[in-house]
């Protein structure tokens, strides 16, 4: 696996996703950017759009 974005940022299935939370989530859960993540793999996470990026925030908690 490598870092590669294959969609522009969001992609159609994030937006899709981002717009269904915030019709069915809290207010008070936000969001600081908009990432959804499908899976990750040691540093590599990949969102449902299959975009991979590197988890800089990795082992941080």
């Amino acid at each position: 696996m490598k870092p590669m974005v294959r969609t522009p940022l969001p992609g159609p299935k994030a937006k899709e996703l981002l717009a269904r939370g915030e019709r069915v989530l809290s207010p008070s859960y936000i969001r600081p950017y908009p990432f959804v993540p499908a899976r990750g793999q040691g540093v590599f996470l990949e969102d449902v759009d299959g975009n991979v990026f590197l988890d800089f925030m990795a082992g941080i908690a």
